[in-house]
């Protein structure tokens, strides 16, 4: 079995995963607080419905993205053995990965940023994906430019992300209100 025959596909330029660049991912997943990585699996899913013709809901697997996350990857992990690309990712680390630091905003001051990183398991996936993508579709767009939405998302979102870290690792101390009173 050739490449070609070992990924469905509609034209050359189709891919069969959602493509964008690793600093993209990056950039949009810090600046919309981890908001960029349900549209990002929202559109893969919307690809994989098309693709394969099945009467999956893209919506509701982007809305319960816990449960979607791993199936995904699986998916993209698949693909690349079928194309003999190698080395594979290992799906469930992954997973487990992006779970655990998406609850670290739980953790107190200052360590609830590290919940920020979500992102960070999704880029072998991504990379995985951008590897199929360019052997079952070499002349697909890669989705490396950002758009005009793409830079608005980055300004209002960067700036308010540079506010919360700030904020975070040097406080200001409110005066208490109350404290005139009790004396």
């Amino acid at each position: 079995m050739t490449e070609a025959e070992a990924t469905p596909r509609g034209t050359n330029s189709d891919p069969p995963f959602f493509a964008v660049s690793l600093l993209k991912l990056t950039v949009l997943s810090l600046c919309t607080f981890g908001v960029y990585e349900a549209f990002w699996l929202y559109w893969n899913w919307r690809i994989v419905k098309r693709r394969e013709k099945t009467d999956i809901s893209p919506f509701w697997r982007a809305f319960f993205i816990f449960f979607y996350v791993y199936p995904l990857i699986k998916k993209i992990s698949g693909q690349a053995d079928a194309l003999h690309l190698r080395p594979s990712i290992p799906a469930g680390l992954l997973t487990i990965a992006w779970i655990v630091i998406g609850f670290l905003w739980l953790l107190p001051d200052p360590y609830g940023l590290l919940s920020f990183l979500t992102f960070a398991p999704l880029l072998p996936v991504q990379a995985l994906a951008n590897r199929v993508n360019a052997a079952a579709a070499p002349d697909h767009d890669p989705n490396r430019r950002f758009t005009a939405w793409n830079w608005v998302g980055v300004a209002v979102g960067g700036a308010l992300l540079l506010v919360v870290i700030v904020t975070t690792l040097f406080p200001i101390p409110l005066p208490d209100p109350l404290a005139d009173l009790v004396q």
